[in-house]
C-alpha cells in the first residue's frame, strides 16, 4: 500500500515539474499556483516594452509548441526566478543557482562565489519589483530567448543602506521543440 501511495506522490511531484515557467498550471521553479485556462485569449500588451508586433508573433510560435505558454504567467514566473537567483546567490547555493541558469552563465557566478571568500561581500536584498517588460524575444532555430528588463527597488548592504531603483535586463531561453519547459537564465545586463 505505501508503495502505491509513492508512486501516486511521485507522478504528481513529476507533473507539477512538467509544468513549469510560462504555462499555465502548477509548476516547478519558478513559478507556481497559476489557474488552468488554456484556451483563452490573453491580453498582455501591458508587459511589452519593445517592437509590439515581432514579440506578438514569437508568442505565438511559442504557442504552437507549448500551447499551455501564457505571457502573465511567464512574467510571474520570471519575478520568482528573478528573487530566486538573487537569494542563491547571496547564499553561495551553487545547486539551485546551477538548475536555474544557463551553464555558461553558472561557471561565472560559481567563479565569483568562490572568489569572494576572499574579500568583503555586496549581499543585494530586493525589497520589491516594480515591474517586468519584455524587451524582446528571438527565436533562432529551435531555440527562443526572450530578453526582459526588471524594475526593482534593491539594497546594496556593502555601498549603503538606501534603496536604489534598478533596472535590470535578463533573458531567458530554452529549446523550443523539446518536452523540458523548464527556462533557463542565459544573461544579465545592467544598463
Amino acid at each position: 500500500m505505501e508503495l502505491i501511495i509513492y508512486a501516486i506522490f511521485s507522478v504528481f511531484i513529476i507533473y507539477k515539474m512538467y509544468l513549469s515557467f510560462g504555462n499555465s498550471g502548477h509548476s516547478f521553479i519558478p513559478v507556481d499556483d497559476f489557474a488552468i485556462n488554456v484556451n483563452a485569449t490573453e491580453e498582455y500588451d501591458d508587459f511589452i516594452e519593445g517592437d509590439t508586433i515581432k514579440i506578438k508573433n514569437n508568442v505565438e510560435t511559442i504557442k504552437k509548441y507549448n500551447s499551455n505558454f501564457l505571457v502573465k504567467n511567464f512574467i510571474q514566473g520570471s519575478e520568482k526566478a528573478f528573487s530566486l537567483v538573487i537569494e542563491a546567490f547571496n547564499d553561495g547555493n551553487k545547486s539551485l543557482l546551477k538548475d536555474l541558469l544557463e551553464s555558461g552563465l553558472y561557471k561565472k557566478f560559481e567563479s565569483i562565489i568562490d572568489d569572494r571568500n576572499n574579500e568583503e561581500y555586496k549581499k543585494t536584498t530586493v525589497i520589491s519589483i516594480n515591474g517586468i517588460k519584455i524587451q524582446d524575444i528571438s527565436v533562432i532555430d529551435n531555440y527562443i530567448a526572450i530578453y526582459m528588463k526588471i524594475d526593482s527597488t534593491q539594497i546594496n548592504e556593502v555601498d549603503s543602506s538606501d534603496k536604489n531603483i534598478v533596472d535590470d535586463y535578463w533573458t531567458f531561453g530554452k529549446k523550443l521543440k523539446t518536452y523540458n519547459n523548464m527556462w533557463k537564465l542565459i544573461s544579465i545586463d545592467k544598463q
